[in-house]
């Protein structure tokens, strides 16, 4: 069977990191293909949100599946191909009428769960923005600087935002 592997992270900071950088899940699917003796012929990998349906190599991988190049998908976990319905959707709409089958090497990928796993990944992606959110209102209702601060600014020791004269020299 001719298989690709699908990665991808969130962030580019997360693309270096090594605990689902795209290193990693490669050599789990890598792994995972292999013993089941299939032939991996292309690695798709993105850097971005899995709400997203608009990533580059994605797209790549769903026109590869309507031109037939493949026999399977093995992606590392379910939320890396799909983190909501509407890339669900577009790549349910690609394997429409093909024979192509979808793995997971960490979860089992399940054509009629599938659309379920999308939407609890949304959920789930939606709860973490929301306590990011919190987190920075608290920090703002207390006075202190959000853990990434700007150009110009830096911390005292209580967390407070103050005025770096060397990077704001260069801003002004």
């Amino acid at each position: 069977m001719r298989a690709v592997g699908y990665t991808r992270v969130s962030t580019a900071a997360q693309a270096t990191e090594d605990r689902v950088s795209l290193t990693e899940q490669q050599t789990d699917i890598q792994a995972y293909s292999d013993s089941k003796g299939y032939e991996l012929v292309s690695w798709y990998s993105d850097v971005g949100s899995g709400a997203s349906k608009r990533r580059k190599e994605f797209q790549r991988m769903l026109k590869g599946a309507r031109e037939y190049e493949f026999d399977v998908i093995i992606a590392w976990k379910s939320d890396r191909l799909a983190r909501g319905i509407h890339p669900y959707a577009a790549l349910s709409e690609a394997l429409e009428g093909t024979n192509i089958a979808i793995e997971g090497v960490k979860d089992v990928l399940d054509a009629k769960i599938m659309p379920i796993m999308a939407a609890i990944g949304k959920l789930e992606l939606d709860n973490i923005r929301e306590r990011a959110r919190m987190g920075l209102r608290g920090r703002a209702h207390q006075g202190k600087a959000p853990s990434l601060i700007k150009f110009g600014y830096s911390k005292d020791a209580e967390g407070f935002p103050i005025i770096n004269e060397v990077e704001a020299a260069v801003i002004r």
